[in-house]
């Protein structure tokens, strides 16, 4: 994962718990409402999307998503893969 700070460079960062809040869900079927959720993945594999708050304390890195989307398919206890 690359992160790109306030001073442009980019730094390599690994973590094993990484927390995003704030992700847009979207149903592609178009069948549900846009929900809010924050997303946990844990050793790169996804373990968890909830509507409900998930402390820090669960991991290395937070990441605010500010309602954005992220791209690809997302499965409970699968590495997260890019769709193009």
């Amino acid at each position: 994962m690359l992160l790109f700070p306030a001073s442009g460079q980019a730094q390599n960062i690994d973590p094993d718990r990484v927390l995003i809040r704030n992700v847009t869900l979207i149903d592609p079927a178009g069948k549900t409402e846009d929900k809010i959720v924050n997303i946990l993945i844990r050793e790169q594999k996804l373990e968890l999307i909830t509507e409900d708050k998930i402390s820090r304390d669960e991991a290395d890195m937070v990441v605010n998503a500010n309602e954005g989307v992220i791209a690809g398919k997302l499965e409970v206890g699968r590495i997260p893969t890019r769709q193009v």
